[in-house]
């Protein structure tokens, strides 16, 4: 007595479907019939990461003929979405003009960043000069003024000694 169990694997093609991995949509940059009616010319002149049918983003504040780095700064007047926009629609290219740029720009705050940093130590050192000049005059000023008052008092004393002590006697 034999039992025969069905199997619950699905066979390659079942799971295939299953899955909806039946026949793949192709992912084109241009519809088949434009493929094909196109020049091989033409087509391999054309960057890899042109998008036909993608929108192409302008700039309002920009004009057409701005190089890419009057472009950068139009960009940056921009809010967060649009200038996310800006950078999605450039080439690879110019996205790599762009990182160069900002590189620069980076370069740039870094070297004012460090400038103001001497400039604050610099500053700090004034001031501490400032400071111990200062302390120097004071201490100068109060050696000079012990003295005096030390001569004083040696003076005061000499002067003092040839004179009688009040005595005692008024009890």
């Amino acid at each position: 007595m034999g039992a025969h169990f069905k199997s619950t694997q699905p066979s390659g093609p079942e799971l295939a479907q299953q899955m909806g991995l039946g026949k793949e949509e192709p992912d084109l940059d241009y519809e088949p019939q434009e493929l094909r009616s196109m020049n091989y010319q033409t087509l391999k002149g054309t960057a890899f990461d042109f998008e036909p049918y993608s929108s192409r983003f302008t700039l309002p504040n920009a004009q057409p003929t701005d190089d890419l780095t009057q472009k950068l700064f139009a960009a940056s007047e921009l809010n967060r979405p649009e200038q996310a926009k800006f950078f999605a629609s450039l080439t690879i290219d110019d996205w790599e003009q762009a990182g160069d740029w900002f590189l620069d720009r980076f370069g740039d705050v870094m070297k004012r960043l460090k400038e103001a940093r001497q400039e604050k130590r610099e500053a700090a050192k004034r001031f501490e000069d400032e400071v111990e000049h200062r302390h120097d005059a004071v201490s100068k000023k109060r050696k000079l003024t012990d003295d005096a008052l030390s001569e004083m008092k040696t003076s005061g004393a000499l002067v003092l000694q040839g004179t009688p002590r009040k005595g005692r006697s008024d009890a």
